[in-house]
């Protein structure tokens, strides 16, 4: 799925989440973040536990 990575990363920081928090608030991995934010593929189930943890549609990501 093409993210769009900066999003993520903004929202991230915006919220003054490391990954580690954005991980953990998503039910991923600290690594599965980084990759998302290096904008490597990801799962549709991965977008969709990011988003949720932002509050936000999946659209708002992409």
């Amino acid at each position: 799925m093409d993210v769009k990575r900066k999003a993520i990363r903004i929202k991230r920081i915006e919220r003054d989440w490391t990954q580690e928090d954005l991980a953990k608030a998503a039910g991923v991995t600290p690594g599965t973040i980084g990759r998302v934010e290096r904008g490597e593929d990801c799962t549709l189930e991965t977008m969709e536990r990011i988003a949720a943890a932002f509050g936000c549609s999946i659209g708002e990501l992409l």
